[in-house]
């Protein structure tokens, strides 16, 4: 008998903790397409997050795998977003992850989009207690950093810094949900254990912002604003790599790795 193949995957991916652990488990039984993910109509920062393009090219250095990227408002998001999947669907992949945790509106969305597109969903993280999944991530060795918190909810010192035990309990006691699924907090990852090396990232200054919803973009937009404050990250140089406008280079002899010759698994030329 022959083997099944693995399914052929794409991942919604936020540049946080739970879209990373939700494609940890699909990694286990299928095979990475791409990361998709989308930014504002400029293209200089992702919505809910606020992320420079930056951080997600090097999340995706890091794993080795193609990022796919669209540009949209809140009123083109849906369709921006289902080109992303067409592309994906053409490309051979048939199931797109997220990592959504318990919120029907977005499963719903989320069903309707790719189904349109001829793509199933899956949630790896789908009515898993909360509390457990930031555990199991810590356990996995994902680090991430806090990047946004909602103003009403959580004070601006906890920006920067990095989520480990004793900060998840630290939030549990100011009222939040572990995993910021109310909207009370964003994360940017840097260490992963499928990437190939950690990044480093510096936070930057904290400021106050007032946007629509502090969730998921693709929910739709709360009638009142919130506030919000941040600290929007940059990438410092990575360990083992270093990123330059050429793509990613060889952390010896600074090849660049989409010339001939080259082994993108290992992040080194193939003469070293």
């Amino acid at each position: 008998m022959s083997t099944p193949v693995a399914p052929l995957f794409l991942t919604s991916w936020s540049g946080g903790k739970d879209s990373a652990l939700a494609y940890w488990h699909a990694c286990r039984t299928g095979r990475p397409l791409a990361l998709i993910s989308m930014l504002n109509e400029t293209g200089e920062r992702s919505g809910a997050h606020g992320l420079r393009p930056e951080i997600f090219e090097a999340q995706a250095a890091a794993l080795g795998v193609p990022l796919w990227q669209g540009r949209a408002g809140w009123t083109g998001y849906e369709e921006a977003f289902s080109a992303l999947l067409r592309r994906g669907r053409e490309a051979g992949a048939t199931e797109v992850v997220f990592g959504d945790i318990d919120l029907a509106e977005h499963r719903a969305w989320e069903e309707r989009v790719c189904g349109a597109a001829g793509l199933t969903v899956h949630l790896p993280l789908w009515e898993r207690p909360r509390r457990e999944l930031v555990e199991e991530g810590l356990r996995l060795g994902l680090r991430a950093m806090i990047v946004a918190v909602r103003d009403a909810s959580l004070p601006a010192d906890l920006l920067g810094r990095t989520l480990d035990a004793p900060l998840l309990g630290e939030l549990e006691r100011l009222g939040a949900d572990p995993c910021g699924e109310n909207g009370e907090y964003h994360t940017v990852l840097y260490a992963h254990p499928l990437f190939s090396a950690p990044l480093r990232l510096q936070p930057g200054a904290t400021f106050a912002q007032r946007r629509r919803r502090l969730g998921h973009d693709h929910a739709g937009g709360e009638a009142e604003p919130a506030a919000v404050l941040r600290c929007w990250p940059r990438v410092q140089e990575s360990v083992g790599f270093r990123k330059s406008g050429g793509g990613i280079n060889c952390s010896q002899c600074h090849s660049c790795l989409r010339c001939p010759g080259t082994c993108r698994s290992l992040r080194k030329c193939r003469r070293h």
